[in-house]
């Protein structure tokens, strides 16, 4: 279920409290930034530049809009120069620990759980970048089709067929066709 949004807040407001936005938003930044880059030792880095980021460029933050896309945006921006720089082949770590099952499951069922998270979150990483920011601000983050779209400077119809597109790419990846002989 979406969180609702913060209220919004002037920057100056912002600026003094920078440590409830680091605490309001650290969770699911780092999350979206795992997912981005398919790195988790990486995603906590890159949360915190994004924090130093939007801290020292807070005067170009327009305060009559919500914190989270500007964040995300900055996110988003940070992961693609890291993946950028990072072109080689991504691998996605052990992540026992970080992709938690549900505690009812049986072992083999919360193993089978966890394999089948680390297959999406490998299928996720490696969308393009036009395709994968979409899918987990919508399926990760509960944002609106309508919230996407301005985020993302594009029209909500735009936002509605990359997320087919990706839904469409990520059932080839992770359910491929047999191949008939």
């Amino acid at each position: 279920m979406a969180t609702p949004p913060a209220p919004l807040r002037g920057r100056d407001q912002i600026r003094d409290d920078f440590g409830s936005v680091v605490r309001e938003h650290r969770t699911q930044l780092i999350s979206f930034l795992r997912r981005y880059t398919a790195d988790e030792h990486a995603a906590a880095d890159l949360a915190q530049d994004t924090f130093v980021k939007a801290y020292f460029h807070l005067a170009r933050f327009d305060d009559r809009r919500p914190l989270a896309p500007w964040l995300f945006t900055i996110a988003a921006n940070i992961a693609r120069d890291f993946l950028r720089k990072n072109s080689r082949e991504q691998t996605l770590p052990e992540q026992e620990n970080d992709i938690a099952a549900p505690s009812h499951l049986t072992p083999d069922r919360a193993l089978l759980a966890r394999e089948r998270q680390a297959a999406l979150d490998t299928a996720i990483s490696s969308l393009p970048s036009a395709l994968r920011e979409p899918i987990l601000l919508h399926y990760q983050l509960d944002w609106p089709v309508a919230e996407i779209a301005a985020h993302l400077h594009i029209e909500p119809g735009a936002v509605k067929t990359r997320l087919h597109r990706a839904r469409r790419a990520l059932q080839q990846i992770l359910n491929p066709e047999p191949v008939h002989e």
